[in-house]
């Protein structure tokens, strides 16, 4: 796992996919998905977001990953509550169990929202 910002960009270049977990990050270390996930996507590298924790309640994480959503990844890995407030609903849940919504309608939300990618 390459979570400093000045090894990123050359870890990123050479890998054959990359998988951002936003966990638990600290600035640098967010700065380094920011890093990493702009060296594939403009190699064209496959990559995956798992958006840990996205809702309206963390909004400094939240507000990271709409930038690195931007970057268009090829597959967003969440749970319900995660996914359902990317697709812009507001999710009132605690918890990865709680049933919202299916995937396929997170996934028709997604695409209006211009993010096309697999859930």
């Amino acid at each position: 796992m390459i979570d400093n910002p000045f090894e990123a960009e050359s870890f990123a270049s050479i890998a054959a996919a990359l998988s951002i977990n936003v966990g638990t990050p600290t600035s640098e270390q967010m700065q380094a998905m920011q890093i990493s996930a702009q060296t594939v996507a403009s190699k064209n590298t496959p990559w995956v977001l798992d958006p840990v924790g996205y809702g309206a309640f963390l909004k400094w994480r939240s507000e990271m990953v709409d930038q690195l959503v931007l970057l268009k990844p090829n597959v967003i890995r969440g749970n319900a509550s995660e996914i359902s407030a990317l697709a812009g609903n507001q999710v009132e849940s605690k918890g990865q169990w709680r049933k919202l919504f299916t995937a396929e309608s997170h996934g028709n939300r997604l695409r209006f929202r211009g993010i096309n990618c697999s859930l």
